[in-house]
């Protein structure tokens, strides 16, 4: 047996000896007679010779054989290449066998109403004329099941059906879908639980029964989760042994419906017994412990451990000791239902910022990124600086993702800071058009870029400077406007900016029409306060139709009039984010005078305070508060304020449920409006499906022709429900108010609805 092996392994090699001898009988410098190509079918001739460096004609070198074949691997169309060489008498004839790679001929789908083809396309990694890959294909068949499981469909299935054609190299795919039908939750039991009722953590799942308002769809990944949540609620009230069983589904006859069975085993509650810190020398103790959360006799909690031993870190994180180690440890009394729990601290030494260094920014400059940062180099390492550093960089609006890393410095006790950041677009080109119960329809055009750089040739790109060219034409308005702002002026942080614009409106029987321009700088003041204060000059004009009839109001108005107008504003700002808050607040006093050594025609002061409050009620819903007060009185015998520059409330951005400016003085139903004015705005939003938010709110407010006319009884008030969708032209906001305190002549619901991205 064993001379067997040996004779078959000698005739191998020498078999391997021959077949290689024969590939290098070639002789190196012969003339390359001919190249040919065999098995090519996609792709051409051509394209393939044109990738070679051995050329007909050209001097043969074996060398360049290897080179050759990773270059027609590169095409990515072949899976096996050979090479074969005849000598002739002229030199050596080349012969590139290849071995194509299936591609796709057609795709289709069959059997799917749920999703369109369309949708179901994105999911699939190769299109027709693509190389086909099997891998692939059943990795995409898991993404649409993932698709159809979000939506309830769990008794999905789908057939990949693949038709092979060994001549043309090509493969006809077809996904057969058999969708089934949907699986909804007709009951859910939760068993076992002594302590907390069932009523509290059916409330907290996410997984809902079928009912008139609610779809009730099972969905697995959310059960899972619902598991998770329950188990994390009894492991907060100091149950530490509590256990949620697997659950129980129980499909009815027919399998579109189940009863998801929880059993819960509470076990004993545990409270924390002795709470020490130890290894503390550098800081007072007294001080490090007020970090903590957890308190002696209070229920334990294993996410409040982690809490505190991460408070602990930061503590000493913000005082420069980044390689603090802080090592919880807990001693459990089963018997009296005790956890005692220690902290071990290991201080280590004091860390400093050696140097700075920007990673990432290929567009921004370095120092629009520094000019952020509370940290600076040679001083020691600050946590809750680096955090501020962090939701500074992030609210500049240049980038996807923020990230702080340290590396070796260059001597001991000295770090290096690396401040990774991720760019996103910046630059806007966007026209389109909506709609608003105020304008009607509108067009509109905009060029914007919040990254300029105004000396930044040829791209002025990347100088954190704001540039903005926008027209707006409606059927009752028309808007036209340009603007720039540099925040950091000469390097310091002085916001300068100017606005050039001119405004029209069509009202009935009269045309309003503003144009002007205005200058406005600005300073911080601490983190959180900015002042700001602005000169604006502008020309109105009121031109009225023929044989109107107007209230004096706007009739005395007509013609042209100079307005110059200095003004104030003193912000503070602690949202958690600009676009989209979930929490913190915006306050706002303002104060402008108009006229008196500014000249003009018109004379006045008027003053304005706003307050935003932002709540995150649950998991996704937030509720905002907000109010305006705004006052205005002459500065001057002129007496009366003209009627376009007075306060007016009503339609969807002050109280709605009533007209647009109908809330307020009238004068033969035509609203004039007045000096004096408070706006209360309450409202709760919460999702819906994915980009679409429902709302709740209460509107209550007035304008009054005087300050001494304000009073509460004349407060008018309109409730109703609304949805927010995001969409790529803008948001879509449509609310539906009653109004609650309308006149006789007025409606008492109104729909309000705008939408473009231009609100």
């Amino acid at each position: 047996m064993k001379n067997i092996f040996f004779k078959i392994c000698f005739i191998f090699i020498l078999s391997l000896s021959f077949n290689i001898s024969s590939l290098l009988a070639s002789d190196e410098g012969s003339r390359i007679v001919d190249v040919e190509i065999v098995g090519n079918v996609s792709i051409s001739t051509e394209s393939i010779l044109s990738q070679l460096e051995s050329k007909k004609g050209g001097a043969f070198r074996k060398d360049v054989l290897s080179d050759d074949m990773k270059r027609i691997y590169s095409l990515g169309y072949f899976s096996d290449i050979d090479i074969e060489m005849d000598d002739v008498e002229e030199g050596v004839v080349l012969t590139f066998v290849l071995e194509e790679k299936f591609s796709v001929a057609s795709i289709k789908f069959e059997g799917n109403k749920v999703f369109r083809k369309k949708e179901l396309f994105k999911e699939l990694p190769f299109s027709e004329g693509d190389i086909f890959n099997k891998k692939t294909l059943h990795e995409a068949v898991k993404k649409i099941e993932d698709k159809y499981w979000e939506k309830g469909f769990y008794k999905v299935q789908i057939d990949p059906q693949v038709t092979v054609d060994n001549f043309a190299r090509k493969v006809d795919v077809v996904v057969m879908i058999y969708e089934s039908y949907r699986v909804f939750v007709k009951k859910i039991n939760i068993l076992g639980n002594e302590h907390v009722s069932t009523a509290k953590l059916k409330k907290m799942i996410k997984l809902k029964e079928k009912w008139f308002f609610g779809s009730g769809v099972f969905k697995e990944d959310l059960l899972e989760e619902d598991v998770q949540r329950l188990q994390y609620y009894y492991n907060s009230l100091g149950y530490v042994d509590a256990v949620i069983e697997e659950p129980e589904l129980t499909y009815e006859d027919d399998s579109k419906a189940l009863t998801v069975t929880l059993r819960i085993k509470e076990g004993k509650m545990y409270r924390v017994g002795i709470l020490e810190i130890k290894g503390v020398e550098l800081f007072p103790l007294e001080e490090v412990r007020s970090s903590l959360k957890m308190v002696e006799g209070e229920p334990f909690n294993q996410l409040g451990l982690l809490m505190d031993q991460r408070a602990i870190q930061d503590y000493y994180s913000d005082r420069g000791h980044v390689h603090a180690k802080i090592l919880p440890s807990t001693f459990v009394t089963r018997g009296k239902g005790i956890v005692d729990v220690t902290y071990k601290v290991e201080e280590n030494e004091l860390v400093h910022i050696e140097k700075i260094l920007i990673q990432g920014n290929t567009r921004t400059k370095d120092n629009v990124i520094r000019r952020e940062l509370k940290v600076h180099p040679l001083e020691p390492f600050n946590g809750e600086k680096m955090k501020k550093s962090r939701q500074k960089l992030f609210r500049l609006n240049y980038f996807e993702d923020v990230a702080f890393e340290t590396t070796e410095g260059t001597q001991p006790g000295y770090r290096h800071l690396l401040v990774n950041v991720k760019e996103k677009k910046t630059g806007e080109f966007s026209f389109g058009g909506g709609y608003s119960s105020i304008d009607k329809f509108v067009g509109f055009i905009e060029i914007a870029q919040n990254n300029f750089d105004l000396l930044g040739f040829p791209f002025f790109v990347g100088g954190g400077q704001r540039l903005d060219v926008r027209a707006e034409i409606g059927g009752t308005r028309k808007n036209y406007s340009f603007g720039f702002t540099e925040p950091w002026l000469a390097g310091k942080p002085l916001l300068l900016g100017m606005n050039v614009y001119n405004r029209e409106w069509d009202r009935d029987d009269y045309r309003e029409n503003r144009k002007g321009a205005s200058v406005r700088m600005g300073h911080p003041f601490g983190e959180d306060t900015y002042i700001l204060g602005h000169f604006k000059s502008e020309t109105v004009k009121i031109d009225i139709e023929e044989g109107s009839d107007l209230p004096n109001a706007i009739t005395l108005e007509a013609g042209e009039k100079y307005v110059n107008t200095l003004g104030f504003r003193v912000s503070r700002d602690t949202r958690d984010n600009i676009q989209f808050p979930t929490k913190g607040s915006l306050h706002t006093v303002s104060l402008e005078t108009t006229g008196g050594f500014f000249g003009g025609d018109v004379e006045m002061i008027r003053s304005n305070y706003s307050s935003n409050w932002y709540f995150k009620v649950t998991d996704m819903g937030v509720l905002d508060a907000r109010f305006r007060l705004g006052f205005i009185r002459p500065s001057s015998e002129q007496g009366e304020i003209p009627f376009y520059e007075r306060f007016y409330a009503g339609g969807g951005s002050t109280v709605r449920g009533y007209e647009d400016r109908a809330v307020g003085p009238q004068e033969d139903l035509e609203p004039i409006g007045g000096n004096s004015t408070f706006i209360f705005n309450l409202e709760y939003s919460f999702p819906l499906v994915e980009m679409i938010r429902g709302a709740l709110f209460v509107d209550t407010g007035n304008v009054w022709k005087n300050a001494e006319d304000v009073t509460l009884k004349d407060l008018k008030t309109g409730v109703g429900v609304g949805v927010r969708i995001k969409t790529p032209l803008g948001p879509v906001k449509l609310d539906y108010g009653f109004a609650l305190d309308a006149e006789e002549h007025e409606d008492d619901s109104r729909l309000h609805f705008s939408m473009g991205g231009f609100f």
